[in-house]
Parts: C-alpha cells; structure tokens; sequence
C-alpha cells in the first residue's frame, strides 16, 4: 500500500510551505522570537500565533500538530460490492501509536471515469463497535454507492485517507498531559482540557527544577521545595534558573496565556467548574500557552543535562 508519511505541520501565511511544529522550531523561537522564517519563502513567522490558531481553529488533524502527530497520507480503492481494507500495519504505523483522526476524501479515479456520483467509504464494524481505533486492528470499508440524479455511480472508486496518529511510546509524561488536553480540547471538555494542560506544566517545570537545585541542594531538600507553590515554581524559581544556565525567558504571549490557563484551573478546583463565560477561544490560547511552557521547560532540562559533569 503506498503512502507518505510526514510531521504534523503549521502553514505559512505567506507561502503556504508546510512547516513541521517540531521541538526544533519552538526551540528556535525562544531564542529569536518573531524572526523565525519560513524556510521556503523566509517571510518572518509568528510562531506563537500559529500554533494558538491551530489549536483554537484547526481542522482535519491540523489541531494535533502542535503535540507531535504524524500523518500517513494513503489511497484506497473502492469496489462495487467489495469491502476494502485500511490496514494500519501495512502503512508501518507503529503498535504504540494512539489514532486520532482519520478522514476520507474521494479523487477523480473513477471507473468508468464519466461515471456521476461516488462510492462512499462505511466503516464496518462488529455488533460492539469499538469507539477507539487500535493500529492492529484494520479498518474495513464498505462502498456505499452514491449516485446522482438516478445516474449510475461508478464501479471503483479512488479515496485519499489521511490518518493523524502520535507514537504513545516517545511521548514523555507532560506529552502525554498535553495529547489529553488536546483531545479534551477537540472534544470540547474544557474542564479536561484545562486541568491536564495545567498537569502536563507542572509535571515538565517540576522535573527542571530538580535538575537545577539538585546541582547544588540535597534531594531531599529539592523535593520538600517543588511541593511548593506552583506560581512561586513558574513565576519566579524557572525565571532565575534560566538566568543562570543561559537560556531565554519563556516568552511574553505564551508566559501570558498560561497564567491566564492557571486562573482557570483554579478557579474550577475551587468550584468545581470552569467560570461562567468561559469561551473555548479562551481554553484554545491557554494550552497553547502550555505546549509552549512544556516546550520551554524540556529545553531547560536538556541544556541542564548537558553540563558538564550532569546528567538526566
């Protein structure tokens, strides 16, 4: 079966060029900012923009880019009467991997090619329906004949599917938080949404920070400190302990978005609830807020594991 399979990307707004929403050009936005470029046309990029858009209007997996999906782009080709086979394995997606999107969109490959109408493609499913696609487990597609204006459909028909899935197995913890809140994002619960992006922050700065006192603190000590205040870790502790090993600040808009995700999730903790008026706009900005947190603290703990004498 032939396919392609690449990172999930954002687009420039100048050229359109995908561009991968990898570690290493968050990385590279940390360190210049708004001068980071497109690598086809080299129009500036806002990085930050682009990723709290893909979060808050995404569509057709571009949503998971951000968290480190992949997308296996592949045909299938419907048959009259035929069932017809999406096999994950086949397509080397790996048994880790978590599915989360899979759409189907029909080409012109039609027989006979002035046929009107279209094969639609069913997923068949057993009499318990399973409500999670697991990468060993084909999809079977049944082609629904489709017609138009009582033409006769075609014999065979080409689909393009794009099928959006991340490897579970290289996701750290805090990932593993973010694809939750992402999920949760995607489904709308917000509530989800906020508390495991806050978690997935909590978890990445907390591990940095240990690195960074146990230089010089026993473990013991470091330990009673991160069961601190979570705004005294973020707002003052991760400023100085980037000041000291040299990397840049978290910058303004994604520091500002995940304070506003902190009062949230607060506030929910609180009252059991997300405040009254709570727009997913609003929930959209703030876990772009924390992909970038996470990002910058991961950044953090590897310029850390590279001193020497230290270690992960």
């Amino acid at each position: 079966m032939n396919q392609i399979t690449h990172e999930g990307s954002v687009s420039c707004p100048n050229c359109h060029c995908a561009i991968p929403a990898s570690k290493e050009n968050f990385v590279t936005y940390f360190a210049v900012g708004d001068r980071l470029q497109c690598p086809s046309c080299s129009a500036s990029l806002n990085w930050w923009g682009l990723i709290s858009e893909a979060l808050s209007e995404g569509f057709l997996g571009l949503q998971y880019a951000p968290i480190g999906s992949r997308v296996t782009l592949t045909e299938v080709r419907l048959k009259h009467g035929e069932v017809s086979t999406v096999d994950f394995e086949a397509l080397k997606i790996p048994e880790s991997a978590r599915i989360l999107e899979v759409v189907y969109t029909a080409n012109e490959k039609r027989l006979p090619a002035d046929a009107d109408g279209a094969l639609f493609p069913l997923e068949m499913h057993s009499n318990r329906p399973d409500r999670q696609l697991m990468p060993d487990r084909p999809i079977l597609l049944y082609p629904m004949p489709m017609p138009i204006d009582d033409a006769e459909p075609p014999q065979e028909q080409g689909v393009n599917v794009m099928i959006v899935w991340v490897d579970k197995a290289a996701l750290s913890l805090a990932d593993s938080s973010l694809l939750s809140a992402v999920e949760a994002l995607n489904g709308e619960r917000y509530a989800d949404a906020v508390v495991s992006a806050t978690a997935a922050v909590e978890v990445s700065v907390d591990a940095a920070l240990t690195q960074f006192f146990e230089r010089t603190a026993p473990a013991k000590s470091v330990s009673d400190l991160m069961r601190g205040n979570s705004s005294g870790k973020v707002d003052v502790l991760v400023p100085s302990m980037c000041a000291t090993i040299g990397i840049p600040p978290l910058p303004t808009a994604p520091s500002t978005a995940f304070r506003s995700l902190r009062s949230l999730r607060n506030k929910a903790a609180h009252e059991g609830h997300l405040p009254a008026g709570t727009t997913d706009k609003q929930v959209a900005t703030g876990v772009a807020g924390a992909v970038f947190a996470v990002a910058h603290a991961q950044l953090a703990s590897k310029a850390l594991a590279a001193e020497p004498g230290h270690s992960a």
